[in-house]
């Protein structure tokens, strides 16, 4: 892997970040700038920060689908879903404590969300139909880490960290179809790692390299939820 440059991003001295992810519509790259609850914003092809979107507490990470984004706001249990091309917020959903691992597929509506849980609520995963605002909640078997959707989007692959193992569940009725061990958690992670997210790390650079492929707010609050079977 050949380094390409360096893309300063303001403000990030002495600062944390966790996941980011790339779009392809619209080739940027969404940074969850976590302790500065915000999302940064970088123009792959120009290779050059383009703008900071304040109002995300707590961001744990950002994921994209043809010009959809998703955040997850761990600071106000809640996920957002934004324009990825003007930037608007469309909707925030309340959700589980701490939220943090998620995907969206544009095609089908559907945005997913994994919540870690606190003392008082354990660890949870939701999806949410984006063309309605209802949403469907299961009960997690521990804490999550992070997901992704196969290709057709009939499934969704969440990694569990404690107690090691992976959860395969149906969409969009997230109907439980297969628990897997430490191996397969593996394989998710690396899978995972390929296909939906863009490792950043805590500092003020974001490092390019060849690997990488060349308005009015709206809020949907409270939690409409059916736990399946």
């Amino acid at each position: 892997m050949k380094n390409l440059g360096v893309i300063e991003i303001p403000n990030a001295l002495n600062s944390e970040f966790d996941h980011a992810a790339f779009d392809p519509r619209t080739r940027r790259v969404f940074i969850a700038h976590t302790a500065r609850d915000c999302i940064e914003v970088i123009d792959n092809d120009a290779q050059k920060h383009i703008a900071t979107l304040p109002g995300f507490p707590g961001v744990a990470g950002a994921v994209a689908d043809d010009g959809e984004v998703l955040a997850t706001n761990r600071g106000a249990a809640s996920v957002a879903w934004l324009d990825g091309q003007t930037y608007g917020t469309k909707a925030v959903f309340n959700c589980g404590p701490r939220p943090n691992g998620a995907a969206i597929v544009k095609r089908t509506g559907v945005a997913i969300a994994a919540c870690i849980g606190d003392d008082r609520e354990g660890p949870t995963l939701l999806a949410v139909d984006l063309n309605d605002g209802s949403q469907r909640v299961i009960d997690l078997p521990g804490r999550p880490r992070w997901c992704v959707t196969d290709a057709a989007a009939e499934r969704v692959f969440l990694c569990i960290r404690e107690p090691s193992m992976l959860l395969v569940a149906r969409l969009p009725d997230l109907g439980r179809s297969f628990i897997g061990g430490c191996r397969q958690v593996a394989r998710m992670a690396l899978i995972s790692t390929t296909l939906a997210t863009v490792s950043t790390p805590p500092a003020m650079t974001v490092r390019w390299s060849k690997s990488i492929p060349a308005p009015a707010r709206s809020r949907m609050s409270g939690r409409s939820l059916v736990r399946p079977t």
